[in-house]
């Protein structure tokens, strides 16, 4: 088996790709072991020998646990990687990439619960389109600084058949590209299954013609390709409203100084900007706009330098819209 994996390893870096070194075992021997725990003195011998191997290679990513389940929980997960990845790092600083319990698909937990004390480790995340129409948790994950890596995707069931759902998966690949969020399709074979890329039965697995291809075969190609020449959907429209406080605060920028005070339905996406480079989602610029994107409301609250007086801006939009913008002054 080392033989075959060494000699793929090997073919994918003699094409200038990446290789994924992934430890596919929950579940290999007996179904019902789905808990990465079972394989751990295996695991660890596996990814000492392959780290030693391959130690001055840049091209190689290991991803120790693959898609835990059942009563699987994330101090599982969590007590494996504190075992694993010692054994990598001390061969290579390459990244590594770690799983997560309900079949590699619950980023909440590890948002509570990360590890800590490792560098250059990301978390994985696999979604089906078909059935997994939700974006949050990568978004969230993604928005709150935790690096996620999609290792393995599909856009029909999870069941790897079903028809292809381009409605979900569009809707996937405007928060994936936009983000630049690596992803790794499942799977390229010719198996039964919308999910292999090849038709069923051929032989020729070095054709990637429309003609020897499947639905999602030929779906993916022309993604990637387009993504080879930099075409990136756009991110989805939110609706946003701009004021141009100017006119309805004279002098702003020179005699006050401001703090902004902002709550919304969803705090994480609030941010704001003066005379700064910190990038948010409600900004006021060098020209006194603000801008509010999406629902939330903005209180402003200024302060005169020279003679103290303290005015407040409160503005509340609604999809974009301005639902009230009303100024007062505090004594």
């Amino acid at each position: 088996m080392l033989e075959t994996l060494e000699r793929g390893i090997e073919i994918a870096t003699e094409l200038g790709l990446y290789v994924i070194v992934d430890w596919h075992m929950v579940g290999a021997d007996n179904p019902a072991d789905k808990n990465p725990l079972t394989y751990l003195e295996e695991s660890k011998e596996f990814f000492s020998y392959i780290s030693e191997y391959y130690k001055d290679q840049d091209n190689i990513l290991y991803e120790i646990m693959n898609e835990p389940n059942g009563s699987t929980t994330w101090a599982d997960c969590k007590k494996y990687a504190n075992e694993v990845i010692p054994c990598i790092r001390k061969n290579t600083d390459a990244i590594i990439l770690v799983g997560n319990p309900k079949w590699t698909a619950d980023l909440n937990s590890v948002m509570k619960d990360p590890l800590v004390g490792y560098e250059n480790i990301m978390y994985t995340y696999h979604f089906y389109a078909a059935d997994h129409s939700s974006t949050t948790q990568v978004v969230k994950a993604y928005d709150s600084g935790f690096p996620v890596f999609i290792s393995e995707f599909g856009f029909m069931e999870s069941s790897g058949d079903g028809a292809i759902s381009e409605t979900n998966g569009e809707k996937w690949k405007k928060v994936l590209d936009p983000r630049n969020i690596s992803y790794v399709a499942w799977n390229i074979s010719n198996s039964p299954g919308s999910a292999s890329i090849f038709k069923n039965g051929t032989t020729k697995l070095d054709d990637v013609s429309d003609e020897n291809l499947k639905v999602w075969g030929v779906y993916l190609k022309n993604w990637y390709r387009a993504k080879s020449l930099n075409i990136v959907p756009e991110p989805e429209e939110i609706p946003t409203a701009n004021i141009e406080l100017m006119t309805e605060v004279p002098e702003w920028t020179s005699n006050y100084e401001c703090f902004i005070v902002s709550t919304g339905s969803d705090p994480s996406r609030l941010n704001y900007n003066w005379s700064s480079s910190n990038e948010g989602v409600l900004t006021v610029s060098e020209y006194s706009t603000l801008k509010i994107i999406g629902n939330g409301t903005c209180s402003i609250i200024a302060k005169h330098k020279k003679n103290g007086d303290v005015g407040v801006l409160d503005i509340v939009v609604k999809n974009g819209e301005i639902v009230s913008f009303s100024s007062r002054y505090i004594e």
